[in-house]
Parts: C-alpha cells; sequence; structure tokens
C-alpha cells in the first residue's frame, strides 16, 4: 500500500493563470499478490486506486481504504480468507490505531489479517510505484486528446477509457464522522517493524526473525474498538481489462560459469545480491513486483562482497595474541583459528540505537566559554568557536593546572550551538528590560502631560473676583442682578472674556453662559 504524490489538474489547453494554484487530487494505490486459482504455480497482480477529491491522509483514511479493498477480495475471490499486509513507515501507516483496528477490519469483511510487516526504508513500495507511472501516463495521455482532469472523477474516467492492464480506480469520499477508535499508547512502537496478529493480542517484532517476539494483548492497546468505517464509494471500481501474471519458474540445475555465459537471459534483477535474470522484460518486471528474489553463495560475487565477507570472518572471531615472545612458532594456527568461537555478535546487533539524552554542560564549562563570549563583545572581536575549542584543551587556571579533563572538552558546533543560545537568552532578556523600560517612561510621560495640562487649566480659568469695568461680576451672580444688564452690554462682557456665543442667543442665553463662566470661580467651588 502507498499513497501517491497528489495529482495535479491538467486542462487540455490551459492558460497561464490557470497554471497557480491547482489543488492536488489525492490517491491510494493497494496493490493485492494472490495465487492464480486458474493456473496451478502462478500469481497474480491487481491494483486498486482509491481517488479522493479532498481527504486528510490518517490512519482512519488508510482503515477505510484497507476495508473496502478487503471487501472487494472477497467479492472477487471468496476463496481468499488470509491477508497479509506491507507498507512502509509513514505515518499514517505506522501508528497504534491502524494496528489495534486492523483485527476489527479482517472479522468485519470475513479475511483474517495475519500480519503488517514495515518496509526498511527505500523498499517495499516499488510494487505501487511500478504501475503508478502507466497510470499517470494514461490520465496525461487521456488529457493530451482534449479533456479536462480537474476532479477524482474525471481521473477515474482517464483511466476506464485508457487501462491499464491488470488496474482499477473508484472515486469515494471518508466519512470522519465514524471514527470512534481510542487506543494506548504503546512505548518504543516506532522501532517495531513486524506485527503478527493472534487470538488475544498481537506480537511483535523490532526485525524480522529475531527472537520470539513481544507479546501485547488488545486490553493494553485499546480502550474503545473502531466499527465499521463506511467509505462512500461515489462511483465503484470499473472492470480490469487484464490480470497480471507472474509464473514461477522451476529452479534450473546449477550450471557453470561457461554455460551461464552461453545463456540468451539478458535481464538481470536490479537487488543486490540476487542473481536470476530474465529474457524479457515483462518476466523482470513481474519479478520485481513478487519479490521473489535467489541469493546463492559462490555465485557472481564481485569483488566488493567478497572483500566485505573476508573482512566480517577476520574481525568478528577472538583471537588469542601470545605476549611470550619466547614462545616458539608452530604450524597450528589455522587450527587454532578456525576453532575459536565467534562470540562477537550478539542477536540484534544491526538494529538501531536508541538516541541518547543531550548531557549538560558543567558550571566551569558554562563560566569558561561565558567569560570568553563577554570578552569578544567588550573588544569588538567575537570568539571564533574553533579557536576556543582548541583552547580548552590547553586552558589552565591560577595554580598552572589543566582547566577541563578530556571529557569535557567541547566540539566546534557545541561550542557554537551555546554562544548562540547565550546570545538569544540575552537578546531576549534585553527587549524584556527595553519593554519595561519603555512602559515605564509611557507613564511617566502620561503623568507629566496631565500635570501639564492641570497646569494649564489652573492658568487660564477665571481668577477671584471675575470684574468687568467697575462691576463685581461674582456678587452680581450671586445676588442674581445679571439680568440688569442689556444686550449690548452682555456682548461687550462676552468679548472682554473671549467667551464664544452665537448671533442667535438671545438675553436669556448670554445670562446662562455668563452664569456658567462665573461659576468655575473659586469662590463659587467654596
Amino acid at each position: 500500500m502507498d499513497w501517491a504524490m497528489k495529482f495535479q489538474q491538467l486542462r487540455y489547453r490551459e492558460k497561464q493563470s490557470d497554471w497557480f494554484g491547482k489543488r492536488g487530487l489525492s490517491w491510494h494505490i493497494s496493490t493485492v499478490i494472490s495465487s492464480d486459482t486458474k493456473n496451478e504455480g502462478s500469481l497474480e497482480l491487481q491494483s486498486y486506486a482509491h481517488l479522493f477529491d479532498t481527504c486528510q491522509q490518517d490512519w482512519f483514511a488508510v482503515s477505510s481504504i484497507i476495508e473496502n479493498t478487503l471487501k472487494v477480495i472477497k467479492t472477487q475471490k471468496p476463496h481468499v480468507t488470509q491477508v497479509y499486509l506491507r507498507s512502509d513507515e509513514a505515518g499514517c501507516y505506522h501508528n497504534n490505531a491502524l494496528i489495534a483496528a486492523a483485527k476489527d477490519i479482517g472479522q468485519r469483511v470475513g479475511i483474517a489479517v495475519c500480519r503488517y510487516d514495515y518496509s526498511e526504508p527505500q523498499y517495499g513500495k516499488d510494487v505501487c510505484d511500478r504501475i503508478l507511472w502507466p497510470m499517470k501516463t494514461c490520465i496525461r495521455r487521456y488529457c493530451n486528446e482534449g479533456h479536462d482532469i480537474l476532479c477524482a472523477e474525471s481521473m477515474r474516467t482517464a483511466l476506464s477509457e485508457r487501462p491499464v492492464k491488470g488496474t482499477s480506480a473508484c472515486v469515494c469520499e471518508v466519512d470522519e464522522e465514524k471514527e470512534t477508535l481510542q487506543v494506548k499508547k504503546i512505548d518504543g512502537f516506532g522501532k517495531l517493524h513486524n506485527i503478527q496478529f493472534e487470538e488475544k493480542g498481537i506480537r511483535v517484532w523490532k526485525a524480522y526473525g529475531i527472537g520470539r517476539g513481544k507479546e501485547i494483548s488488545f486490553e493494553q492497546l485499546v480502550s474503545q474498538s473502531q466499527g465499521s468505517t463506511g467509505l462512500k464509494i461515489v462511483n465503484d471500481f470499473f472492470a480490469p481489462e487484464d490480470t497480471r501474471a507472474y509464473k514461477c519458474k522451476k529452479p534450473l540445475p546449477e550450471s557453470s560459469d561457461d554455460d551461464s555465459d552461453s545463456e540468451l537471459d539478458i535481464f538481470e534483477c536490479s537487488e543486490p545480491g540476487c542473481v536470476k535474470s530474465f529474457q524479457t522484460f515483462s518476466d523482470l518486471e513481474s519479478h520485481l513486483d513478487i519479490g521473489d528474489h535467489s541469493v546463492k553463495d559462490g555465485q557472481k560475487q564481485t569483488l566488493y562482497d567478497k572483500l566485505r565477507r573476508d573482512w566480517v570472518e577476520r574481525f568478528t572471531t577472538a583471537v588469542n595474541i601470545s605476549e611470550d615472545e619466547a614462545c616458539p612458532p608452530t604450524n597450528t594456527t589455522n587450527e587454532n583459528e578456525s576453532s575459536l568461537p565467534n562470540n562477537g555478535i550478539q542477536i540484534g546487533w544491526a538494529l538501531s540505537k536508541p538516541r541518547s539524552g543531550s548531557s549538560r554542560f558543567s558550571e566551569k564549562v558554562r563560566s569558561y566559554l561565558t567569560a570568553r563570549f563577554d570578552i569578544g563583545e567588550l573588544t569588538g572581536h567575537k570568539a571564533d568557536p574553533q579557536k576556543v575549542s582548541t583552547d580548552m584543551r590547553n586552558a589552565r587556571d591560577e595554580q598552572n593546572n589543566r582547566l577541563f579533563t578530556r571529557e569535557e572538552w567541547l566540539t566546534k558546533t557545541q561550542i557554537q550551538g551555546f554562544f548562540s543560545r547565550l546570545a538569544a537568552n540575552r537578546r531576549k532578556n534585553k527587549d524584556l528590560l527595553d519593554l519595561e523600560y519603555k512602559e515605564v517612561l509611557r507613564e511617566y510621560e502620561e503623568c507629566e502631560r496631565q500635570a501639564l495640562i492641570a497646569e494649564i487649566a489652573e492658568q487660564i480659568k477665571p481668577q477671584h473676583p471675575i470684574s468687568y469695568d467697575a462691576f463685581n461680576l461674582c456678587e452680581c451672580a450671586r445676588e442674581n442682578k445679571l439680568c440688569k444688564f442689556n444686550l449690548a452690554m452682555l456682548k461687550q462682557i462676552f468679548h472682554y472674556f473671549a467667551i464664544p456665543f452665537s448671533s442667535k442667543y438671545r438675553k436669556k442665553d448670554f445670562i446662562a453662559e455668563l452664569t456658567y463662566f462665573i461659576e468655575e470661580c473659586a469662590c463659587f467651588r467654596q
């Protein structure tokens, strides 16, 4: 199984403006390898493409595709009762949820899921990638004939009109609302590559065939089981034109090098170590799809293979060397070397080792690096990490003793990372201080502004007593004598105190405005 790269929309006559902002169409390829019931000793290959207009490529989409594919297989081949799954280690495949849902999917369909194997890097997807290119070519050819490929439905039409041998396609949608599975996390699940489904749980291996495997019960894995995924089929699979078949040939008797030179098999298998060759390219493709590689010791062994085997044979055995120079030479060297046990390698030596956590620098190392960094900032000549790394090996204290041990020496990359983190932290602290200073300064400026406004308002407000000519307006307002002034006199008072007024004001309006102005005096506030 494999998710293909999203297919970009195609137009028969595409404008330059149509080239930008294209939406990729998701499609998933599942290749089924099964025994051919009609021809004994032959294998049949059938590829199914699930096409989506929009799809989130997660574990639930993969489980929906697996369930639908198994239903199609059960319909077309009722005799199939077991299935073995294989894919790469993409996140949508290599996760707890898909493994927890796989067994239930098989029980609902009626095909038991026996194993799930994850391929090594760059392996395992060739059977899908090999059929994917002819399918892309057929879609492009259909587009060049005057059609637009803008959605999953048009992709299916292209694949049905220009079919590829042994392929079929359908248009579907994932029903995200039916996702109900809840799982428990398995520690170190990313290191597991082979999973076997049993009655009460699963058995997992880090590498195929190494050890008995580790048993994990479904109670430790599943909190809430997944029901039917219910993949929505918009347009079902069309009948494939034909099937691809691989005929398993009987092994030929071993022949000499002279006989092999006279053979007409010119297409050799590209798998490292495989010695098979074929007369036609189609036979080679079928061989690569099945993966039935044959490795024979001593035949077609390259110089590099021989060197590797000799190196392993020489350096994986324990050799005892006597320190006694007076020991007489013996002629039993070969017998002793051949009888030595091969105890240098343990099971699982080729597995990837867990990454060790990062260790903190000692306080002495941090102080030294910080001092070198500060000196560089003060002098304007930044410390070179390579030079600092060299100086650490010879650094001494006041008593002329070595400052650092061999374990405390740092590389250029480590020192460069320390300087980078130190500069970033100081820059961050400086930014925080600048921000706090700006906030304090802003508050101080606001206080100064309010004080200045208050001072100006105090200076421009009326001062007691408010008088015009010989009239004390404060007493007039307190004794309600402002009404004695006529309209012309009120206008002169307004002009004198620069009080704005309208030409439509009447006498009562002038008196009201003048009263409000006089009440601002301190004598009224007291």
